[in-house]
């Protein structure tokens, strides 16, 4: 049974108690004398799964194979976050840090007066809303064509995810099925919501693109975008 202390004023522990709480001392220091686990190691990949659903997919290329291309053609890269950090980097991922980049560095002001005096940005519905979106959404659009040809060219290695192995498949699209021009395929629902979940022409899926992916007519995508009140 536990024991009052007159003189300290407090019940005193149980012997039980004293011997648990030497126990646990005891842990604590040996704990305290372990060596220090290895904190862990960032990862090499810079990689946004929500993006494998475009053109590149999960695709990626080696970051010095990326920055060594680019230096031989005296392009500079400049992505946010920094993909130097980085030993791989998903193709789709590197576009969208282009884009960051490309937006938080251009500040208001500056991006109206560049929407503006460019042609191809002014006439866009995004101009007098968001220049600065449309300012990085312009740059991705352009790095997407120049990967695209490099590509295509050979200059750069597309590799697969898991085994970092090139991929041999060529990034244009395949070739729509034929169409019986007699009766125009149509889109079923969940089709046509998919068409209006990819669209975007800011980022290289554009209606032709849609149409060879369904194997249908670029009208009846139109049609599916129009019917969701998307402006294509």
């Amino acid at each position: 049974m536990p024991k009052f202390n007159e003189a300290q004023g407090a019940w005193e522990p149980e012997e039980h108690e004293i011997d648990r709480a030497a126990e646990q001392a005891s842990l604590l220091r040996a704990f305290g004398k372990a060596p220090a686990q290895p904190a862990p190691q960032p990862n090499p990949i810079l990689f946004h799964p929500d993006l494998v659903d475009r053109e590149f997919g999960s695709h990626l290329i080696a970051v010095p194979k990326l920055t060594e291309w680019a230096a031989k053609q005296g392009l500079e890269v400049v992505t946010q976050p920094p993909i130097r950090g980085f030993q791989f980097v998903q193709v789709e991922a590197f576009l969208c840090a282009i884009e960051n980049a490309a937006r938080e560095n251009t500040p208001e002001p500056m991006a109206v007066a560049i929407v503006q005096t460019t042609p191809h940005l002014a006439h866009d519905r995004a101009a007098e809303v968001a220049p600065r979106w449309l300012v990085g959404a312009d740059a991705h659009l352009q790095w997407r064509h120049l990967l695209e040809r490099a590509v295509e060219a050979g200059e750069l290695v597309l590799l697969h995810f898991g085994s970092k192995l090139p991929v041999q498949a060529s990034t244009k699209p395949e070739a729509a099925p034929a169409v019986n021009r007699g009766t125009p395929k149509a889109l079923t629902d969940a089709q046509e919501a998919e068409v209006v979940r990819l669209f975007d022409r800011g980022r290289g899926v554009s209606v032709n693109k849609l149409a060879q992916r369904f194997g249908v007519s670029n009208p009846t995508i139109n049609k599916a975008l129009k019917r969701a009140g998307v402006k294509s």
